[in-house]
């Protein structure tokens, strides 16, 4: 993606919609991170019954809106601004 990008870094439209996919893919990263690492010792001691069972799929579907919108961000550089695009052989 970094190199992909490398030519289109002075367009406006292309850096913001890059912050954009860069920002929310990075969030979404580290909120599937915590949810791993914290979920982790509350299942190997089997107590996950209960709220912190709807604690952790809410947590982990604002990740995945997170993700979804990562991956919007992501296609409209590609496909609205042709990034990583090859034209011309």
């Amino acid at each position: 993606g970094n190199d992909a990008v490398a030519p289109y870094r002075r367009d406006a439209a292309v850096q913001q919609a890059l912050e954009r996919h860069e920002d929310l893919a990075t969030l979404a990263l580290l909120l599937f991170l915590g949810i791993s690492l914290g979920r982790l010792p509350l299942h190997l001691q089997r107590k996950l019954a209960g709220w912190p069972h709807r604690a952790w799929v809410l947590a982990a579907l604002l990740g995945t809106v997170l993700l979804w919108a990562a991956a919007y961000y992501g296609g409209e550089l590609v496909y609205r601004h042709g990034v990583g695009v090859r034209t011309g052989g």
